[in-house]
């Protein structure tokens, strides 16, 4: 596990994890620490359980993105971003 120090998962399994309520926040393993940034997860689409499609907004230092399509949602480098506060979208 190349000395992680936390849970990673892909986004799918931590919707299922989070009773499937939206929005929630993910990080990813490879993203700075040191910097305020995160993905609200606002959609989900199942293709073949446990993958799919996420769509969110990035955010960072506070200033929100538009909608898109999160890459690499189905990989295993994920957690949730405990945080931050995923508020709700417009």
């Amino acid at each position: 596990m190349r000395g992680r120090e936390k849970s990673w998962d892909n986004i799918f399994k931590l919707w299922d994890l989070n009773e499937k309520k939206l929005p929630f926040a993910v990080q990813k393993d490879t993203w700075n620490s040191n910097v305020a940034q995160h993905y609200r997860v606002e959609k989900i689409e199942i293709k073949k359980w446990p993958y799919g499609t996420a769509w969110g907004r990035y955010i960072r230092e506070g200033i929100e993105g538009e909608l898109v399509k999160i890459a690499n949602a189905g990989t295993y480098t994920w957690r949730i971003a405990s945080d931050a506060v995923p508020e709700s979208p417009p």
